[in-house]
């Protein structure tokens, strides 16, 4: 017996047409990888052809999507996101990364341990289908953008020894939203012998949560650097409101790689404010933000349910400008990708 299966009328708008087509390939992709899994269960496994073939069809919806999205309306949006949760979820279940950010058993999407599955840059899941998933987030433009973070800000740090070492002193540095705080071991490494490394700058990791600080504590320890890291468990959303006495003084630099992308406009100056009280005359602040231009925003969005607040230049213009810092001397650059937007300013007084 022939099963008819109903199709929508192509409506006369581009708009319309270009969700239909969308809703299409979600269909017909989310079928493609059920018949990829069954298939990896076979002898002869999935051919590379085929699942070449999967991944480019996977990175093609998401920048149909991406480009689409400013023409489709809020409910076509709204209809799509569903239809690829429901259509992907059992295979985002069954992946690393990916439901990780999903279920986000820490409270929200990028917490420590998912920034070291981006860092450690391996798909894995449970099946080939939870392994494909993976593979697409961490090749993904924001993967990139979280694994070129790293070294960006272990240049800083290092900028900042500099600095402080002329002025014959040791560099004092904090963390906020500290996570693994790989690219502070990453220049502990770099400092090599004993002589060397007595110019670590002392760094105050803030962090809210008790596995990220007890992560990076056993780890500093291991390391032979747990004199020069000190863990402050504190929720910086309430410190930036005035609702506990969690302070940082006399800080050469203050940074953030993916903290101020979770903060609205009106707590985001706040805790600005906050830096800026925690910081010694002519210390900075450097803070990642994603930019609007993330090419797989809506990759994040819909399929990880990891939802930030974008941000360009002109916003941040915006937002320091209402804060003790002002906006007169700011400083923006990027990460290679394009994806992560940075913005540096100093205290000046």
């Amino acid at each position: 017996m022939t099963t008819f299966i109903p199709v929508t009328p192509l409506l006369s708008t581009p708009a319309a047409t270009r969700a239909i087509r969308l809703r299409a390939d979600i269909e017909a992709l989310a079928l493609d990888l059920a018949a990829g899994e069954r298939r990896s269960r076979t002898p002869a496994g999935v051919p590379s052809e085929v699942e070449d073939a999967l991944a480019l069809r996977f990175r093609q919806l998401f920048r149909d999507l991406e480009a689409a999205s400013a023409e489709l309306s809020a409910a076509d949006l709204d209809e799509l996101t569903a239809l690829i949760s429901a259509r992907f979820y059992p295979w985002v279940a069954a992946s690393g990364l990916a439901d990780r950010a999903v279920h986000k058993p820490a409270g929200y999407a990028g917490d420590f341990r998912t920034i070291l599955m981006v860092y450690a840059d391996v798909p894995c899941g449970a099946c080939w289908a939870g392994r494909f998933i993976d593979a697409r987030v961490l090749e993904s433009p924001a993967a990139w953008a979280v694994k070129n973070r790293r070294g960006l800000l272990a240049a800083e740090i290092e900028a900042t020894m500099g600095a402080a070492e002329a002025e014959g002193r040791r560099a004092q540095i904090a963390s906020l939203g500290a996570g693994p705080a790989e690219e502070l071991f990453d220049v502990w490494q770099r400092l090599g012998d004993a002589d060397a490394r007595g110019r670590m700058p002392l760094a105050t990791l803030c962090d809210m949560d008790e596995g990220a600080l007890g992560h990076v504590r056993a780890r500093s320890e291991a390391e032979g650097c747990a004199d020069a890291l000190q863990a402050m468990p504190v929720n910086l959303a309430r410190a930036a409101l005035g609702r506990s006495d969690d302070r940082l003084a006399d800080q050469d630099l203050i940074y953030s790689a993916g903290l101020i992308d979770y903060f609205k406009d009106n707590l985001l100056v706040r805790l600005l404010d906050w830096i800026y009280d925690g910081l010694r005359p002519g210390g900075r602040t450097v803070l990642g933000n994603f930019h609007p231009d993330n090419p797989t925003r809506r990759m994040m969005e819909t399929s990880l349910e990891w939802v930030l607040i974008h941000r360009d230049e002109d916003d941040m213009r915006r937002i320091f400008a209402r804060s003790r810092f002002g906006a007169d001397s700011l400083r923006f650059f990027f990460d290679p990708s394009g994806v992560n937007l940075f913005v540096e300013a100093t205290r000046l007084a």
